[in-house]
C-alpha cells in the first residue's frame, strides 16, 4: 500500500475580503513604520541641530570676549544656554571653567584641524549628562596671553526625552491605528462584496427550469453593478436560446408528425383494403412522396444542427467536427455554382435569368453553398409571378462576393425582413405545407452564410423580394505562390 504524500495547507487567506484586509493592513503598517521612522529621524536631527547652534553661539561669544580682553572676565553660568564652558590653553591646561568638572581635567582632547577655527561633535560625558549624549563645540581664538580653546558643551537630555516621547507615542498609536484600518477595511470590503454574495446565491438557485430569474442589480454604478447587469444580459440570452430551442423542438415535432401520420395512414389503408394493382401503386407513390418530404425535413434539421455547431466551434477559436463530418474548405466559383443550379431548374414554372460576372470566387463547402443557392432560387420561384433574376458579382472594396436573387412576387414587408430567416416561418398562412415548404430554406441559407463568415439579408427592391448573400473573397496568395 503506497503512502499518499500530504501537501501542507496554505495559510494564505482564501476569501477576497480577508486578502484585501490583510493587504491593506500590511501596506498601512509599512507606511506607518516608514513615516514614523522618518519623523523620528527628522525630529532628532532638528533638535540636535538647534542645540548645536546654540552651543556654538555661546562658544563664539566667549571666544570673542577672550580675544578682546584678558582672561579674567566671568563665564556664563551653567544652564544659560549651555551646561559647561571651559577655556583651555595651548598646553592643555584649564584657564577658566564654570564648574561641573574638576579643575585640571579638560572636557575632551579635541582640537580644530589646521585651517579651521571650530569643530563640533557629540560625545558621552558621564560626569556631565548621566549617560546622555553631549553636544560639544570647540572654538579656537587668540587671546592676549596666546592661543586658547573655548569648549562649550550642552547635554542632549531634552532632545532624548522629546524623541523618546515621540517614539513611545508612535508605538502606542501604531497598533490602534492599524487595527482601525483593518476593521474599517474588513467592514468596507464586506459591504462592497455583499451584492456579489447575493449574485452568487441567486445564480446558484437558477436552474434550467428557472431561467426567468435574475440576479439583483445594485444601484451603486460600480464594477459590481456592471457585473450584475452583464450576468442578467447573459441570462436573458440563455432564456431566449432556451425558448428558441423549445420552439424549435415543438415546430420540428409538428412538421415531422404530419408526414409520419400520413405515411402510417396510407400503409394502414393498403393493408385494410383489397384494391387492384393500380390503386396500390398510387398509394405507394403517395407514401413515397411523403417519405421524401420527411427525409428532406430531417436533412434540413441535420444541416441546421451542423451549421450551428460550426458557428459555435469557430467562435470558440477551434475548428471542430460537426456530426462527424468536418466542413471542407476549397476555392469555389460562385458563378459556376449558380449556373449549375439554374441549369437543373430549366423548364420550371418561372424562368430564371442569370447575370454572372467572371471569376467570382470564395472559399467554402461546395455542398453547403450549393444548398444555399438552391434554397434562395426555390424560394424566389415559389413566390415569383413571371421571372427570377440571379446576379453574381464581386465587391472588391468590401472584399466580398455578392449573390442577389430577385423575384417579381409580392415581396417581403419591412417588418418581416428578419422574421423570414427564423425556422419554420411562413409569411403566407394560406399556403399549405405541401406547396409552401417547411419554412426551413431561408433559415438554413442564413446559417450556412454565417458559418462561411458571410451574411444573408433582405435588400431593398422596387418590386418583389431581393435576397442578398455576401461571402468573403479568397485571401490573395502570398508572394512565394503557396496557397493560403
Amino acid at each position: 500500500m503506497r503512502s499518499r504524500s500530504v501537501r501542507p495547507r496554505s495559510v494564505r487567506p482564501r476569501s477576497v475580503r480577508a486578502r484585501t484586509t490583510l493587504a491593506a493592513t500590511l501596506v498601512v503598517t509599512l507606511a506607518f513604520a516608514a513615516a514614523g521612522a522618518l519623523l523620528y529621524v527628522l525630529l532628532h536631527s532638528e533638535l540636535t541641530s538647534e542645540v548645536g547652534d546654540r552651543t556654538e553661539l555661546t562658544a563664539r561669544r566667549v571666544a570673542d570676549s577672550e580675544s578682546a580682553g584678558s582672561l579674567k572676565g566671568p563665564l556664563p553660568r551653567a544652564g544659560e544656554g549651555v551646561d559647561l564652558i571651559q577655556v583651555v590653553s595651548e598646553a592643555g591646561g584649564i584657564l577658566k571653567s564654570n564648574g561641573l568638572i574638576s579643575e585640571g581635567q579638560p572636557l575632551i582632547r579635541i582640537r580644530p584641524r589646521p585651517g579651521q577655527d571650530s569643530v563640533s561633535t557629540v560625545v558621552k560625558v558621564p560626569e556631565l549628562a548621566r549617560g546622555h549624549p553631549v553636544q560639544v563645540v570647540v572654538v579656537r581664538t587668540q587671546s592676549q596671553d596666546g592661543p586658547v580653546y573655548v569648549y562649550a558643551a550642552t547635554a542632549l537630555t531634552d532632545t532624548d526625552k522629546a524623541t523618546r516621547a515621540i517614539l513611545i507615542a508612535l508605538l502606542i498609536a501604531a497598533p490602534v491605528f492599524i487595527t482601525m484600518v483593518a476593521v474599517l477595511t474588513w467592514w468596507t470590503t464586506g459591504r462592497a462584496l455583499r451584492p456579489v454574495e447575493s449574485i452568487r446565491a441567486e445564480l446558484a438557485a437558477i436552474t434550467a427550469r428557472a431561467l426567468g430569474r435574475r440576479v439583483p442589480e445594485p444601484r451603486t454604478g460600480d464594477e459590481v453593478a456592471a457585473l450584475a447587469a452583464t450576468v442578467n444580459q447573459t441570462l436573458d440570452r440563455l432564456d431566449r436560446a432556451g425558448e428558441r430551442q423549445r420552439q424549435f423542438v415543438s415546430d420540428a415535432s409538428h412538421e415531422l408528425r404530419n408526414p409520419i401520420a400520413t405515411v402510417r395512414l396510407q400503409l394502414e389503408t393498403m393493408l385494410a383494403e383489397d384494391g387492384d394493382a393500380e390503386s396500390l401503386r398510387a398509394a405507394i407513390r403517395e407514401a413515397l412522396t411523403d417519405t421524401e418530404r420527411l427525409q428532406a425535413i430531417a436533412a434540413d434539421l441535420l444541416l441546421l444542427a451542423q451549421a450551428d455547431s460550426e458557428i459555435r466551434s469557430e467562435s470558440g477559436g477551434a475548428a471542430r467536427e460537426s456530426s462527424g463530418v468536418r466542413r471542407r474548405r476549397e476555392t469555389l466559383d460562385l458563378g459556376l455554382l449558380a449556373a449549375e443550379e439554374v441549369a437543373r431548374r430549366q423548364g420550371n414554372r418561372v424562368p430564371i435569368r442569370l447575370d454572372v460576372a467572371d471569376g467570382v470566387l470564395t472559399r467554402g463547402d461546395e455542398r453547403q453553398l450549393s444548398r444555399v443557392l438552391e434554397n434562395l432560387i426555390a424560394n424566389a420561384q415559389r413566390y415569383a409571378t413571371a421571372r427570377v433574376t440571379v446576379r453574381v458579382a464581386a465587391d472588391a472594396g468590401a472584399g466580398e462576393a455578392v449573390v442577389e436573387v430577385v423575384d417579381d412576387g409580392p415581396g417581403i414587408p419591412p417588418e418581416d425582413r428578419e422574421r423570414v430567416f427564423e425556422r419554420f416561418t411562413r409569411l403566407d398562412a394560406a399556403r399549405g405545407r405541401q406547396t409552401g415548404g417547411a419554412g426551413l430554406g431561408l433559415a438554413i441559407a442564413r446559417e450556412v452564410a454565417i458559418a462561411h463568415g458571410g451574411t444573408l439579408r433582405v435588400g431593398e427592391s422596387a418590386a418583389g423580394a431581393r435576397l442578398v448573400l455576401r461571402v468573403p473573397l479568397p485571401a490573395p496568395a502570398p508572394p512565394d505562390g503557396r496557397s493560403p
